[in-house]
């Protein structure tokens, strides 16, 4: 089996746990999950910067609140994203590479292609507010309403995501280091049944 091949594998199997984790698993599997994932107790150096920007206010224009991604979150995204494709690239003529060096440039296209996505969806990440509904972004950029007088639970990850169940049986998930962070989460709150 080529490298080119095994980092294939390996992006379809990272992808796969990553649907299965998000869509079908149950809360107890899910908190299981995050607490072998995430075993250090307390904040960590990403944690406190991606909090950098929670206290500065919304944007609110004509009754609609947009909410961004604090300047921490964005920061981190850059770095990461960075400092992976340069890694990447010092790896291509590293004799420890489990990618050959006739597949490099294919793999680098495909990482380099799926860090440009994900940095999109970073950047321009909105969740806007207008009466009782919320709009958030999706994985393929698109948009999606949701109202939330239909809120039944609100589930937190432990670092970057909300899980806000509806009554319909809908699921979304959204990142929860936002501007104006704390009024957020009270409105959010404010929509559970008591």
């Amino acid at each position: 089996m080529t490298g080119f091949q095994s980092f294939g594998i390996l992006l379809v199997i990272a992808v796969m746990i990553w649907v299965v984790m998000s869509r079908y698993a149950t809360p107890e599997i899910r908190a299981a999950w995050d607490r072998a994932v995430n075993r250090r107790a307390g904040m960590t150096g990403a944690d406190v910067v991606s909090r950098l920007g929670e206290s500065a206010e919304p944007q609110v224009t004509l009754g609609r609140t947009t909410r961004t991604l604090t300047v921490g979150v964005r920061a981190i995204s850059v770095v990461a994203v960075g400092a992976m494709l340069y890694v990447l690239n010092i790896w291509r003529d590293s004799p420890e590479s489990i990618i050959p060096p006739e597949y490099f440039w294919e793999c680098y296209t495909v990482t380099a292609l799926l860090a440009g996505w994900y940095m999109a969806y970073i950047m321009t990440y909105q969740i806007e507010r207008e009466g009782h509904d919320m709009i958030i972004p999706t994985w393929g950029l698109g948009r999606r309403a949701h109202d939330l007088r239909g809120l039944i639970r609100i589930e937190d990850d432990g670092q970057y995501l909300l899980r806000l169940y509806f009554e319909d049986g809908s699921k979304a998930e959204i990142m929860k280091h936002v501007t104006g962070r704390g009024a957020f989460m009270a409105d959010l709150e404010g929509y559970l049944p008591s």
